[in-house]
């Protein structure tokens, strides 16, 4: 099912919710949750230069200890009508880094296939 090119008020919200439910947590701990909203086929490339595959992700976020997150910079392109690239700024743990999803709209939901976070450097 593609989504409305002209939606991308919408698809924004939803997408920022989406990114914002992957901060908390609840969402990180859990991996039901975490496997419904990232793909079968998922990978992240690490700051560290490590891939990282959908399981991996989920184990390492299993144990994570409590963590605050904070997103500015917010950005949706779409790349197709079930396809949108999304980047920002996030800060965690006084850390700054830039992050850049790619979402597919598949089955009538939004799923995670590539994320990438590089770590800004100190100024």
């Amino acid at each position: 099912m593609n989504l409305p090119l002209e939606n991308t008020a919408g698809v924004r919200k939803q997408l920022l919710e989406l990114e914002t439910a992957l901060t908390r947590p609840a969402v990180r701990r859990s991996g039901a949750e975490l496997c419904s909203l990232l793909a079968e086929e998922f990978c992240e490339f690490g700051s560290s230069g490590r891939v990282y595959s959908r399981e991996e992700v989920v184990d390492a976020l299993a144990s994570e200890g409590e963590m605050s997150f904070s997103l500015s910079e917010f950005r949706v392109r779409l790349v197709s009508g079930d396809c949108a690239l999304v980047t920002y700024r996030a800060v965690a743990a006084e850390r700054e880094s830039l992050r850049s999803s790619l979402w597919v709209f598949r089955n009538n939901r939004w799923q995670l296939v590539f994320h990438q976070g590089t770590r800004v450097a100190a100024v």
